[in-house]
């Protein structure tokens, strides 16, 4: 987004870590086929894309996004790219073992956000986020293979 849009990404002041609530801008997009209105998705970053940063006319459409996580997934339409932030091929346990991994190199960090509290090792949440991550790369294979508006992937981190 930076190279095509002059889109900066913002370092943030303490790591963004957690399941967070997601909430899906454009229900009509077939992306988000079979979905409801929000649905849970890991998230660990140090750094953001900020909505306000996104200026209209960019061609730049928000098509998830988290009061408390940000932009989600964006989609730019025009090059046929989506831009996703967060982390849906987690498993339940990943954030734990990223936590686990922080605090033994000496790195201040809070446990994830969303993760039930659990002494020094959080206990992973339900993972809820496995089958809309599977519904979402469905509807995304199927527009890729219909080859109708398709998009190609561009990742994010």
């Amino acid at each position: 987004m930076k190279h095509f849009h002059g889109v900066e990404k913002r370092s943030l002041a303490a790591k963004r870590f957690g399941v967070f609530r997601h909430r899906v801008r454009q229900p009509r997009s077939p992306l988000f086929r079979g979905f409801g209105e929000t649905f849970d998705i890991p998230v660990s970053r140090h750094t953001e894309v900020r909505r306000r940063d996104l200026e209209p006319g960019r061609g730049l459409v928000v098509l998830a996004d988290s009061q408390q996580a940000g932009p989600c997934l964006i989609e730019d339409a025009e090059r046929r790219a989506l831009y996703m932030f967060n982390h849906w091929e987690y498993e339940a346990d990943t954030l734990a073992a990223e936590y686990e991994r922080d605090r033994a190199a000496g790195k201040k960090i809070a446990p994830p956000v969303g993760y039930p509290a659990g002494g020094e090792r959080p206990r992973p949440p339900v993972n809820n986020w496995s089958e809309p991550a599977r519904l979402f790369f469905r509807n995304w294979l199927a527009l890729a293979g219909a080859d109708a508006g398709c998009m190609s992937a561009g990742v994010a981190a």
